[in-house]
């Protein structure tokens, strides 16, 4: 279906983006913990999931575009194309207080809050097996 000259995807091709989101995710996740890069499973799941999520979602949006331009183009043509425009999509980095001065306040004061919830859950915690000990 088009919609003012854009194509648009169901629901269903959204759905095969996230499956492969998620599966590629898992196999992140073993294969990190596995190369004992982390002994903290449910981190590591978080953070692939997150990265696995964004870039199913670039990719899912943007590929399907860059594949349609090529139309009759031959096979290698394609491949040669689509290859390096997914690896330009991968080598592509997110805000990073080193190399975005102007986002580093922002980025500091995430942190700060991350900090401060992950405080607030252990103050919690500790009042809860106090409470289970009386």
């Amino acid at each position: 279906m088009t919609t003012e000259g854009r194509h648009r995807h169901g629901p269903g091709y959204w759905l095969r983006v996230a499956v492969v989101g998620g599966v590629a995710s898992l196999l992140l996740t073993a294969t990190l913990v596995s190369l004992g890069e982390t002994t903290r499973l449910p981190v590591v799941l978080r953070h692939t999931l997150v990265h696995s999520t964004i870039m199913a979602g670039l990719c899912g949006a943007l590929m399907p575009g860059i594949r349609h331009r090529l139309g009759g183009a031959r096979a290698v043509v394609g491949w040669a194309v689509t290859i390096p425009a997914l690896l330009t999509l991968a080598a592509g980095r997110g805000l990073d207080e080193h190399e975005s001065p102007a986002h580093a306040e922002e980025i500091a004061a995430l942190k700060d809050l991350l900090a401060a919830r992950d405080h607030e859950i252990e103050v919690l915690k500790a009042r809860l097996s106090q409470k289970k000990a009386k």
